[in-house]
């Protein structure tokens, strides 16, 4: 797989500044060569100084339903419209090369298209997603391969970031061969991918740690270009953050 030479990024948060030391080692190491960070609401004028001295290049992800983000939604455009600002807030602070988004859960996709178009960026990104929510409450917008194709075609400059866990799920909850998925999301040539570990059958993202489930992740690297930008999108305990991001650097590498 190291033939590849794959860009691997690390995950985190706005509010994880206490880890802002670490990041810095794994990216002098060599561990990591970008990281992704998740603009929290509100959370831009008191974290922006000391994200900004980090040296690692970034890619931004900005909030989504959980955090109170909804495109698909008419009736979130304003609050919709502060979270989006903060996002690209975050991207010019950092000069961030991507902003990512999900399209959505209580409305459609014709009203997602809509309000992507009025941000006017061609740094963003469209992230597909499981059919269902973590906690199971809803079905989401943007599961399938035509969902991400037809906000591509609709939204100019669009492009798209491929969720590999995202896309297993929704294939077992459209009780379709996940290969299929995975050919079809890739034949959009998403310049970004997020990667985790998950229950294969599992229809709900758990972001485990490369390598402790049972998602085929040697196989679906196989599929991927060379020097492709792959997000390990996994949850870490934050009192030895530095020894396991770097224990799951080497478990990638490893694949």
């Amino acid at each position: 797989m190291n033939n590849k030479n794959f860009k691997l990024g690390l995950k985190l948060w706005s509010s994880n500044i206490s880890l802002i030391p670490e990041v810095n080692r794994l990216y002098e190491q060599g561990e990591y060569h970008y990281l992704e960070l998740f603009a929290i609401p509100g959370s831009y004028a008191e974290t922006i100084s000391k994200w900004s001295s980090c040296k690692i290049p970034y890619v931004i992800h900005a909030a989504h339903y959980l955090s109170g983000m909804d495109l698909s939604d008419p009736n979130k455009i304003e609050s919709n419209q502060n979270l989006i600002s903060e996002a690209i807030s975050f991207a010019g602070s950092l000069s961030a090369t991507q902003i990512i988004f999900h399209p959505g859960v209580k409305g459609t996709l014709k009203e997602t298209a809509r309000q992507l178009k009025l941000i006017n960026d061609n740094r963003l990104l469209i992230e597909n997603v499981p059919l269902s929510s973590i906690d199971g409450k809803y079905e989401l917008l943007g599961s399938t391969p035509e969902d991400i194709q037809l906000l591509l075609k609709s939204v100019p400059h669009l492009g798209f970031c491929l969720d590999l866990v995202h896309a297993v799920c929704a294939a077992n909850s459209h009780q379709v061969d996940y290969q299929i998925f995975l050919k079809e999301f890739l034949a959009l040539h998403p310049p970004l991918i997020h990667l985790a570990d998950n229950d294969f059958l599992s229809k709900i993202d758990q972001h485990l740690l490369v390598g402790t489930g049972s998602l085929p992740v040697k196989k679906i690297l196989g599929l991927l270009p060379n020097d492709q930008k792959i997000t390990l999108e996994t949850s870490k305990d934050q009192s030895n953050f530095f020894q396991l991001a770097s224990q799951e650097a080497r478990m990638f590498y490893d694949q």
